[in-house]
C-alpha cells in the first residue's frame, strides 16, 4: 500500500490533476468571495437540537433490536467522533509523507496500530479467536492498488467518510466508487481467489513465534516503519536543500 500511495503521488502531481487556478495575494485582507452565513444562531441551534434527537432515536431503536447492534451503534458514532476530530486518514499519512516530508500522522498511525495490536492481544488471550487471513498474490496486488487509489482520490476508507459529512461533494463520489469497487469484488471473487488467495498460506505470528514472540516480532516491525519515518523525513528536507 505504500508503494502504491508513493505512484499515486506520482500521478497527481501530473499536469492532467493539476488545478489552472492561479494564487494571488489579497492585498485589503478582504475576499469577495467571503461565505457570508444566511442561517442564524437560532436555526443552526434548531438543527443540532434535531440532529442530537435522531442520535438519541437510532440508539433506543438499535438497543430494542439486539444488544450487540446498539453497542455497534454508540461505537461507530464515538469512532466516527474521533476519527473527524483527528482528521485520522491514511491517505493523508502518506501522501504527506511523499509530497512534503511531514510524518506527523504516520507516526500517529504506527502508534495507534501499536496501542491496538496490544488490545487485539488481550482480546486473544482472554479466549477470542482471531481472524487469519491468507497472504499471498492478493495482499501485494490489492495492497498496491488500493494505494494508488486512495491517493489519486484523496481519500481513504475512513477519510471519505468524515470528509463526506463535512460537505465535500468530492468525497460523496469516492464513496460512491467505493462502495460500487466492493460490489464488483464480490462478483468476481469466486473466480480470483482460487487462483490468488486459498493456495497461500494463513500467516499467524502468535502461532509461528509463540504469544510473547508474536507480540515482540508485531512491535519490532511497528518500530522499524517508525524509524523510517524518521529517516524519511531527515531525507526528504536534506534532498531539498541540495
Amino acid at each position: 500500500m505504500g508503494c502504491g500511495t508513493y505512484v499515486g503521488t506520482k500521478i497527481i502531481s501530473l499536469p492532467l490533476f493539476q488545478t489552472k487556478m492561479v494564487m494571488k495575494k489579497n492585498k485589503n485582507g478582504k475576499s469577495k468571495y467571503t461565505y457570508q452565513a444566511k442561517n442564524s444562531d437560532m436555526k443552526n441551534k434548531i438543527y443540532i437540537a434535531i440532529g442530537c434527537l435522531l442520535v438519541i432515536l437510532l440508539f433506543v431503536h438499535s438497543f430494542r433490536m439486539q444488544l450487540v447492534l446498539g453497542m455497534a451503534s454508540l461505537f461507530g458514532l464515538l469512532f466516527g467522533f474521533l476519527l473527524e476530530k483527528g482528521q485520522i486518514c491514511f491517505t493523508s499519512g502518506f501522501r504527506d509523507l511523499w509530497l512534503a516530508g511531514r510524518t506527523n500522522m504516520m507516526q500517529a498511525i504506527i502508534a495507534d496500530m501499536a496501542i491496538s495490536s496490544l488490545g487485539t492481544f488481550s482480546f486473544i488471550l482472554f479466549g477470542r479467536t482471531p481472524l487469519i487471513f491468507w497472504v499471498g498474490p492478493n495482499v501485494v496486488i490489492g495492497g498496491f492498488l488500493f494505494g494508488v487509489g486512495i491517493a489519486i482520490a484523496g481519500g481513504c476508507e475512513t477519510g471519505w467518510m468524515y470528509r463526506a459529512m463535512e460537505g465535500q461533494v468530492h468525497y460523496m463520489l469516492v464513496g460512491l466508487g467505493n462502495v460500487i469497487g466492493s460490489i464488483l469484488l464480490v462478483l468476481v471473487w469466486n473466480k480470483i481467489a482460487p487462483v490468488m488467495v486459498y493456495p497461500y498460506p494463513k500467516v499467524n505470528l502468535l502461532k509461528t513465534f509463540g504469544y510473547t514472540g508474536g507480540l515482540a516480532v508485531t512491535y519490532i516491525l511497528l518500530g522499524i516503519a517508525f524509524l523510517l519515518t524518521i529517516w524519511w523525513q531527515r531525507f526528504f528536507f536534506k534532498k531539498n536543500e541540495q
